[in-house]
């Protein structure tokens, strides 16, 4: 028996998100199995990779980076069984405009959990250019 649905309680996938600005990600998961929740953590499996990407117009090169959570693991609050654990994550997002991803899985006592029991829990954005909106600025996601 699977863990149950995830509801994203904001911020939905591919939501806009400003370059290097903080955001929050949350997430509602209801206890489907058949066992109380407790002493569960979620843990970011992200590795922190230093990517860079080409700007087309210029041909130069720019740096970006994954989403950074303020906390790489956080704790689940005890559930009882067929009840709602609400969960939150502290995010920066990269400083250049582009799609990205953080994962997150469940561990109990630093042990991974069965990913069909346990499913993965993602925040996936697209972060915008946060520049204001100026005749002189190029065509941007939030400048219309």
């Amino acid at each position: 028996q699977q863990l149950g649905h995830t509801i994203t309680t904001n911020l939905p996938s591919n939501s806009l998100v400003d370059a290097d600005s903080a955001f929050v990600k949350s997430w509602n998961i209801k206890n489907h199995t058949e066992q109380h929740w407790k002493g569960l953590t979620l843990r970011c499996i992200d590795e922190d990779l230093d990517v860079q990407i080409i700007n087309a117009a210029n041909k130069t090169k720019l740096p970006t980076h994954t989403l950074q959570p303020e906390h790489w693991e956080i704790r689940v609050p005890d559930t009882n069984v067929g009840y709602v654990a609400s969960v939150s994550v502290n995010f920066m997002a990269p400083k250049h405009p582009g799609t990205t991803v953080s994962h997150w899985r469940f561990f109990k006592n630093g042990k991974r959990l069965n990913d069909d029991l346990f499913p993965a829990l993602n925040c996936l954005v697209m972060v915008v250019d946060s520049t204001p909106c100026t005749e002189q600025s190029e065509v941007s996601a939030n400048c219309n």
